[in-house]
């Protein structure tokens, strides 16, 4: 009971927090991909944090508790925490995923920065479960499970690549400074000729 009354106070108010944020273009003013790249990453959310709070529930609709029973409860803690912390993690990752597109949707390289980091994850999820495999009790379901996670992880990779490729061609467009000093105030760049005046001692 903790642990939900916990989680739904960090979901609010991580909802709640961009109140302020400015609206983002809306969807019927972007091409199609750039609307695909604040979509995806809303769907990939949704399911990262089904999966996070799903966790929660794990111990108890599975009956992990009988199996952890230990003299000290040490065991039990550890592994009871340590689901929590997962769960938690990934419910607030995928909090994020739905608010960052919806709230800050034309910062491109805010977006970029989450999106590959949220391609990371369930890339080492997709990774971790070809290598060691889970579900296995039940036949076809680590394939099964294998699908779902390359399908979220296919959720954040496209959208991270078209933000990327948008956020260079933004750069490339926009005119650069001139480069300057370690402390930002002299230009780069052969010092300015000294007038004849000064040279001749006038």
């Amino acid at each position: 009971m903790k642990a939900r009354v916990c989680l739904a106070l960090l979901l609010v108010s991580l909802f709640t927090f961009p109140a302020q944020a400015a609206t983002p273009t809306p969807l019927r003013d972007l091409a199609p991909p750039q609307r695909a790249a604040r979509v995806l990453p809303v769907i990939g959310g949704g399911v990262t944090m089904a999966f996070g709070i799903w966790h929660l529930f794990i111990p108890y609709q599975y009956g992990w508790l009988p199996h952890l029973e230990e003299p000290s409860g040490e065991l039990e803690r550890g592994v009871m925490a340590t689901n929590f912390f997962m769960g938690t993690s990934l419910a607030l990752l995928g909090a994020w995923s739905i608010v960052i597109p919806t709230r800050f949707g034309d910062h491109d390289e805010l977006n970029a920065a989450y999106l590959w980091t949220m391609t990371g994850l369930w890339t080492a999820r997709v990774v971790y479960q070809v290598v060691s495999p889970q579900g296995r009790m039940i036949a076809g379901l680590p394939v099964i499970m294998g699908a779902i996670f390359a399908a979220t992880d296919l959720l954040f990779l496209i959208p991270a690549l078209i933000r990327t490729i948008d956020g260079k061609r933004a750069r490339a467009a926009t005119p650069r400074a001139p480069p300057r000093d370690v402390l930002g105030l002299v230009p780069f760049g052969p010092p300015p000729p000294v007038p004849a005046a000064v040279v001749e001692g006038r």
